[in-house]
């Protein structure tokens, strides 16, 4: 996507963008009790993420042995950039999903 597509794509979702960011949800939050209940479901909402991207990863590229290249390769970086970060985020020199680093800032 060129410069022209990435501010088209911005201009598209900043209503949306800035619905959550100012969201009431976050000025309600003001203990850790708080912030645990939120977390306790918010987690489900990291984890349907991560279920929706490795989906898109099935319909948009080839995880079947054997592996042929499908998809445009455009489609394929981009899908398996985010799935890369979601999966395995670097963090204090190792490696971690978030959905484990969000379950493990749950027990904290």
């Amino acid at each position: 996507m060129n410069h022209e597509g990435i501010e088209r794509a911005r201009s598209v979702i900043e209503p949306a963008r800035k619905e959550v960011t100012t969201h009431p949800i976050y000025q309600r939050i003001n203990s850790r009790e708080d912030m645990a209940t939120f977390m306790a479901h918010h987690v489900f909402a990291v984890w349907d993420f991560m279920s929706l991207l490795k989906s898109l990863q099935r319909e948009l590229t080839c995880v079947d042995v054997p592996w042929v290249p499908r998809g445009t390769e455009v489609g394929r970086r981009l899908i398996n950039d985010i799935v890369l970060v979601e999966e395995s985020d670097e963090l204090n020199g190792g490696f971690t999903s978030h959905f484990e680093l969000y379950r493990a800032g749950m027990t904290e």
